[in-house]
């Protein structure tokens, strides 16, 4: 049975997405951006931002070690108030 959430329209895209990253060669960095860009494209939704925009690739989040040193790691993806991928 269908996904009645899902339209028509956005269920072709997703299946054309997938078909076009059938067999992509593994790499994050090279990839994620791109496929993020094209998967919000599918959906319809706005893509991320620039940075500092709260909707962003790459959010840098400061990181306290157990030794006490302070770092800088990413989220790949963040919405602020919706998700962190």
């Amino acid at each position: 049975m269908p996904n009645p959430t899902i339209s028509d329209n956005v269920a072709v895209a997703l299946a054309a997405l997938a078909e076009r990253w059938r067999g992509a060669q593994a790499s994050e960095r090279a990839n994620f951006p791109v496929y993020i860009a094209e998967f919000t494209a599918a959906l319809g939704v706005d893509a991320p931002g620039p940075a500092g925009s709260g909707y962003q690739l790459e959010y840098p989040v400061r990181v306290v070690t157990p030794t006490g040193d302070e770092t800088t790691h990413r989220i790949d993806l963040y919405k602020r108030g919706h998700f962190v991928m």
